[in-house]
């Protein structure tokens, strides 16, 4: 009879999702269940961006993309029952994700604006808010048994596929090998995955010379993946697990070194370290970005939606004017206007109840609290500034801070 490793509600109640398997209530887990979900975290965060790019010449990068969503799907079966979560934060997910495509269906139907690509666009996205509900979930299960190791290995994948690529150990080299892999996979795959290893791991070294040595290498690949965003907001995740854990003269430090990075970019002292790259237009002031000029477009056609039909949105309101499928407001704005207001309250639901439950945690076991706020500040400004809901790496993020601050919250009390 397999027993509890973690304690049970004080108050003895059994939810829903307790009898589902991803509730308060976790049983110690087979070796296959930890295996599985090292391999699906390993497969779709690591290689699954290199297999994009080398696999196309024996499988498409659909069928790529299926091997990895069965993997998850599997890994998130085979750990239930040993995988804690908070129930709440889950139903909302989990309700999010299965309401998004269907209220973008109403949407669709109720404005008469039909079309074959706007119901391809439906279809397509359905497969990927399946795919968000079992990266949450796997995010979960990797934090409930603990999958560093494999956090480590898809760190080391990224950072030594980028090395191995550059023909010379310089930043230009560098920067030109990795701008090569984006423009044959997902390159913000890359750099999210990246980054979010990154945040993660960041807070389990425990030695200050090692966080900091660790971080700098981190940071460093970070630039050369050709995420604008990813780098930007991976770096500010970075200097928060480093904040929340340092000595108060090293936090004088890390004030001082944000402090000369802001002063840097506005006197545009690293903008030559940067010429040739997309990160040239951020270091050089003065200078126009034209990746701005086209998302400030759509952004301006999605608040007018906004303002038009603010309970129902208008499904793929892009192609009313700009013509362009792959066109979406980089914020979490665009829910609300291709599908109306249920979904983008859903939405803030989630992130209500995980500050709520960061709160409690915060009370009961600051250590493992601590260890949750890198990954939802990563999620959090790529979903304000940069990433729609269909970025589902990011559900990986809640689903880790989920379990991270349902241990703390269920877990023994800090003394």
């Amino acid at each position: 009879m397999a027993t509890s490793f973690l304690p049970h509600d004080p108050q003895g109640r059994i939810s829903l999702l307790d009898n589902l398997g991803y509730g308060h209530r976790a049983y110690a887990p087979s070796q296959l269940t930890v295996w599985l979900v090292s391999a699906a975290v390993v497969f779709y965060m690591g290689m699954l961006p290199i297999l994009w790019r080398h696999g196309l010449t024996i499988l498409p990068s659909l069928a790529w993309t299926s091997l990895a969503t069965v993997l998850l799907w599997l890994a998130a079966l085979s750990a239930r029952h040993s995988t804690i979560t908070l129930p709440r934060v889950t139903a909302c997910v989990v309700t999010l994700c299965l309401s998004y495509p269907v209220f973008g269906w109403i949407s669709y139907m109720a404005w008469g604006l039909k079309s074959s690509e706007r119901e391809g666009i439906i279809l397509q996205t359905i497969l990927l808010m399946l795919l968000a509900i079992a990266l949450y979930l796997v995010g979960a299960a990797a934090r409930s048994h603990r999958a560093y190791k494999a956090l480590w290995a898809t760190w080391g994948t990224i950072l030594g596929y980028a090395l191995l690529n550059a023909q010379a150990l310089n930043m230009q080299s560098l920067y030109e090998a990795s701008i090569e892999t984006g423009i044959r996979l997902n390159y913000q795959l890359m750099g999210d995955t990246f980054a979010i290893c990154s945040a993660i791991l960041a807070t389990r070294i425990r030695q200050p010379l090692w966080q900091w040595i660790f971080v700098g290498v981190s940071l460093g690949i970070m630039f050369l993946i050709p995420s604008r965003s990813a780098a930007f907001f991976g770096a500010v995740a970075l200097f928060v697990a480093l904040l929340l854990f340092a000595s108060h003269r090293n936090r004088l430090i890390l004030v001082s070194l944000a402090l000369f990075t802001v002063l840097s970019q506005q006197t545009g002292m690293f903008a030559q370290l940067f010429e040739g790259t997309r990160f040239e237009a951020f270091f050089t002031p003065g200078s126009s970005d034209n990746s701005w000029d086209s998302r400030q477009e759509v952004m301006d056609y999605g608040l007018a939606v906004l303002g038009d039909k603010p309970f129902t949105g208008e499904w793929a309101f892009q192609l009313s004017d700009l013509k362009m499928a792959g066109a979406y407001m980089h914020n979490a704005l665009d829910i609300w206007a291709q599908t109306g207001i249920v979904p983008f309250l859903l939405f803030l639901a989630v992130w209500a109840l995980l500050l709520l439950a960061l709160v409690q945690a915060w009370e009961r076991w600051p250590r493992l609290a601590k260890e949750a706020i890198p990954v939802l500040v990563f999620a959090a400004l790529s979903w304000i500034l940069a990433r729609n809901i269909t970025n589902g790496v990011l559900f990986f993020c809640l689903g880790f801070a989920s379990t991270t601050l349902a241990q703390a919250r269920y877990g023994r009390p800090h003394r």
